[in-house]
């Protein structure tokens, strides 16, 4: 984690409601760049932003893969709102760990549940993450259960594992589908 920028979380980071100016900057001019420099991401407010600058420049053909516990309502549902307001372009494909998740989906307008596809994982793996393209976002617990969150807007072959690792949990869940119709 040598070639990391901004600072692990605190509490009192995830207390703030606003992110300081050189963040964002900081982070614009990375996945403007599609520099291949790993950072730290933490709170809500900087998840979205990461999340945001990731799929801004989706097209049809391109999947935002999430493999998330309940999809938190101050994140992801947001981030699928948002992609709302422009013509959404890509599709999502979700794996949730937890049920509650598949509340969120089925709290979102109907134009933006047609984009999703969410499936339910019995057993949890590993961390959560957010990946497409050459982007992701991955949740990593230490030895001492602290959660870090390492982001990079362009490194191919860890986005290709975590895209492989998307896969494996796809094939062994269900559809969210039919546990809500039930």
């Amino acid at each position: 984690m040598k070639h990391l920028v901004g600072a692990p979380k605190t509490a009192e980071a995830k207390a703030k409601p606003r992110l300081p100016h050189d963040y964002i900057v900081a982070l614009g001019e990375l996945a403007d760049n599609e520099e291949n420099r790993r950072f730290l991401n933490g709170s809500n407010d900087e998840a979205s932003i990461v999340t945001w600058l990731m799929i801004r420049h989706a097209t049809e053909d391109d999947e935002v893969l999430i493999y998330s516990k309940a999809l938190s309502p101050l994140f992801y549902a947001e981030i699928l709102r948002a992609a709302s307001i422009q013509p959404l372009k890509c599709r999502f494909r979700i794996v949730l760990d937890d049920k509650e998740g598949m509340k969120v989906v089925k709290a979102l307008p109907v134009e933006i549940q047609s984009h999703v596809d969410c499936r339910y994982l019995l057993e949890p793996e590993g961390g959560h993450f957010l990946v497409f393209d050459d982007a992701f976002r991955y949740e990593i617990k230490d030895h001492h259960d602290e959660l870090s969150v390492v982001c990079n807007f362009s490194e191919r072959e860890t986005a290709q594992k975590l895209r492989s690792g998307f896969e494996r949990r796809w094939e062994k869940s269900a559809s969210c589908q039919v546990l809500l119709d039930s």
